[in-house]
């Protein structure tokens, strides 16, 4: 039997208590939920229950339950029912799917790996998809067609790709970024030819047992490539159903991620084309519903958009200095009218809500990075946190007379792993709010391997450069450095990289100049420097060392014969 309460809202004026200090990303059943609220508001309020009374007494909130003993609940601001996230019937969900069905076939972006030739079978548009959908994590579509379409040319299949090396598909992929996710493509094709007789499975648990494929990705194979109703969730779709159901969460909380699933699932259940349809909320998202400015008139579905309804009754307030104020009459008498209206305004409604139908995921907008009057408040956007600086200085160690570069190869785990490089040393900046964690050391991006986002989330980056400027900015520690001298190339990297120093001989030490290099968290400085060198015959590598490989290549020739990152890559041009 479902309990309905009646709360009453009242002025607090010494605490604005709310259920934001409940953890988002935890699931509580009712019980739970007013449990936990139970410790933690016995303590901040004073409460009077009366047993057989039907009233209780907080600071906050006032509630009336009929026959019931409840302990007093603090809501948050945006309090509101869950129905409103969800889609009032199925007559709703129909006419979305029309809509955006109609919309796609007039609208969709010519794309070369939605291009199937009729000599495609279902396993090579499924590794098409693959490809594609894998490259366009973190990164632009105008960027990455250039890419898929020279990756296609190279291993058209997924065993062409399986039979290949690390060091083939990092040098194709240089210069696309987030490199473990060309790593897990790899490894991944390996455990298709190896586990599934070299055909991609259709089913979503399957998808999943694979390298680098996460519940997005599974989704887009499986629906794309086979025409299974099966949902997916990345960047652009969380957009589009956020704004369309006005969800006001973290769209990174597990919670929030759950919630946009299931609508996912509600509208592609039972459609007629899974394929086109799961591609039409990814496209409208890239193209219409955009980060910062959408283009709502053009929405097939504005009808449906709460996020738009909302924005249309939106009454923008007059600013404090309008002129418009100086030009109104004066009336006394009005006084106490005035004073009476602006009192009963500020009585709240009483609102009657459903104890078991209450919304947890939805936050308040006042921490919000992002604006909150328009569709663009939904999703909500958070602070991220803020990058790490880093110094590294780059040695270009080469000799002159043969123009051939030193090069060597990090570790197959971690940032950059398996590329090639100038030789390097770190020096870190410590910033005194931020340590260091685990995850620098291994990652080179925000998310997790499963972990997908759409095509434009380059867009949520630039927003947050522009507004980094309003937080403060923390104070920095810069570590004492050696001055980088001849001596002290050939002790931090010669001897470590050689079995003996003095097979090579280091000419000159010059700096010819800077490279700047972002990462989602680690703000780099590399201080590139020329080194020519001399040696009479090659000099033999140190088994001790730790890195990998080490190589001698041509300036011409390195962006071709290994795997180079970009910042790597402006490191030599400056030398050029």
């Amino acid at each position: 039997m479902k309990k309905k309460i009646k709360i009453e809202y009242e002025e607090d004026n010494e605490n604005n208590n709310n259920l934001s200090d409940i953890t988002e990303d935890e699931d509580y059943s009712d019980e739970d939920y007013v449990e936990k609220k139970k410790k933690s508001t016995t303590k901040k309020t004073n409460s009077k229950i009366k047993k057989n009374n039907t009233t209780t007494t907080t600071n906050t909130t006032s509630i009336k339950v009929k026959d019931e003993l409840i302990e007093s609940i603090e809501l948050k601001p945006c309090q509101h029912s869950l129905k409103l996230h969800k889609f009032k019937n199925k007559q709703e969900i129909q006419e979305i799917r029309e809509s955006m069905l109609r919309w796609y076939e007039k609208n969709k972006r010519d794309l070369p790996w939605r291009k199937h030739e009729s000599s495609f079978d279902e396993n090579v548009i499924a590794y098409r998809v693959w490809v594609s959908e894998i490259m366009l994590q973190q990164t632009r579509v105008a960027t990455v067609i250039e890419y898929f379409n020279r990756w296609i040319e190279k291993w058209p299949t997924i065993n062409d790709l399986a039979s290949t090396t690390i060091e083939e598909v990092n040098k194709v992929w240089s210069g696309l970024g987030y490199y473990r996710r060309a790593k897990n493509l790899w490894l991944g094709s390996k455990y298709v030819v190896d586990n599934f007789n070299s055909k991609i499975p259709s089913d979503v648990k399957s998808l999943l047992e694979i390298n680098g494929i996460g519940p997005y990705t599974a989704g887009a194979i499986s629906s794309i490539a086979f025409n299974n109703p099966v949902p997916l969730v990345d960047g652009n779709v969380i957009r589009v159903l956020s704004r369309v159901r006005s969800i006001g969460a973290n769209p990174k909380l597990s919670s929030t991620v759950k919630l946009f699933w299931e609508l996912g699932n509600d509208l592609v259940e039972s459609v007629e084309n899974p394929c086109n349809f799961n591609q039409s909320l990814m496209e409208l998202g890239a193209t219409i519903c955009s980060v910062q400015s959408p283009q709502c008139k053009q929405c097939p579905i504005q009808s449906n958009c709460q996020a738009y309804q909302q924005e249309k009754q939106f009454i923008k307030p007059e600013p404090k200095n309008s002129i418009s104020k100086f030009f109104q009459p004066k009336n006394n008498n009005n006084n106490t009218n005035d004073i009476e209206s602006s009192s009963s305004s500020s009585i709240k409604p009483t609102v009657t809500l459903n104890l078991t139908d209450i919304c947890k995921i939805c936050q308040s907008f006042e921490d919000s990075d992002g604006p909150t009057e328009s569709v663009c408040r939904y999703p909500k956007k958070v602070l991220k946190t803020k990058a790490r600086d880093e110094n590294v200085n780059v040695f270009l160690i080469h000799q002159k007379k043969s123009n051939l570069f030193l090069l060597t190869q990090r570790p197959d785990t971690g940032l950059l792993a398996s590329l090639y490089e100038a030789p390097s040393i770190i020096e870190e900046i410590q910033t005194k709010s931020k340590r260091k964690t685990k995850k620098d050391d291994n990652s080179e991006e925000e998310n997790d391997d499963n972990e997908e986002s759409g095509d434009d989330d380059d867009d949520d980056d630039d927003d947050d450069e522009k507004k980094s400027k309003k937080r403060k900015k923390p104070t920095t520690t810069k570590t004492t450095t050696n001055k980088i001298t001849k001596e002290f190339i050939e002790k931090e990297i010669l001897n470590k990289l050689f079995k003996s120093s003095t097979d090579i001989t280091i000419k000159s030490v010059k700096s010819i100049g800077i490279v700047i290099h972002k990462f989602s968290h680690i703000n780099q400085t590399l201080t590139v420097y020329d080194c020519p060198c001399d040696f009479k015959k090659e000099p033999i590598p140190n088994d001790k060392s730790q890195t990998k490989n080490i190589c001698w290549l041509k300036l011409d020739e390195i962006q071709s014969s290994v795997g180079v990152s970009k910042q790597m890559l402006k490191c030599f041009e400056l030398i050029k």
